[in-house]
C-alpha cells in the first residue's frame, strides 16, 4: 500500500462525519493518513489490534469470517463508508479480516487519534452507536422481557464514558 495526500472534501463523503462543522472536520483531515490499496490487499486482520478507523473512500472491501485458516465472505463494504470503529473504542482484537476486492482509497485514523477526536466531538461516536444499532439487533438474542434484542440507554458504554 502507498500513502498519498488527503483533503476535507474526501472525508465529507463519509457519513460519520455529516454533523461537523469544516473546523471540526480539518481535525479528522490532520490526523488521518491517506493509503492505497490492490484488490486482495489485507486492510485489517481478524485476530489483531484494529490499525485504526478506515475510512472508505474510493473502492470496495470484503468483510471475511476466518475459522482454522479458512476465510468465509461475511459482507462488502463499499465507498464511501467506515470500519472498525468498534474495535477501536473498545480496545478489542478484530473479529473480522477486511480485505480489499478491488483498488482501494483509505484514509486511516490511528487508534489514539480516534479516540481523542471522538471524546471531543460528541456526534461522531452517537453516529457510530446508531449504525451498530441493527448490527447489535441482529447479533444478539432478543430479550424475553422486551423483545428487543438492543436498547439504547441514553448513556455511552463503558469504552466512551469519560467519567
Amino acid at each position: 500500500m502507498k500513502t498519498a495526500a488527503l483533503t476535507r472534501a474526501d472525508l465529507r463523503t463519509i457519513d460519520l462525519f455529516d454533523d461537523l462543522d469544516d473546523g471540526e472536520l480539518d481535525r479528522w483531515v490532520a490526523a488521518a493518513r491517506e493509503l492505497h490499496a490492490e484488490a486482495g490487499d489485507v486492510l485489517a486482520e481478524e485476530g489483531m489490534p484494529p490499525p485504526g478507523l478506515l475510512l472508505l473512500l474510493e473502492g470496495s472491501a470484503q468483510t471475511l469470517l476466518v475459522e482454522h485458516g479458512r476465510a468465509e465472505p461475511a459482507g462488502r463494504q463499499h465507498a464511501p463508508t467506515w470500519m472498525g470503529a468498534i474495535a477501536v473504542l473498545t480496545g478489542e482484537s478484530m473479529i473480522v479480516r477486511m480485505q480489499a476486492d478491488a483498488p482501494c482509497r483509505i484514509a486511516v485514523v490511528e487508534p489514539a487519534d480516534f479516540r481523542r477526536l471522538v471524546f471531543a466531538q460528541p456526534a461522531v461516536p452517537q453516529r457510530v452507536m446508531q449504525q451498530m444499532r441493527p448490527v447489535m439487533s441482529r447479533a444478539s438474542p432478543a430479550s424475553p422481557s422486551t423483545g428487543s434484542a438492543w436498547r439504547p440507554s441514553g448513556r455511552w458504554p463503558p469504552a466512551l464514558r469519560t467519567s
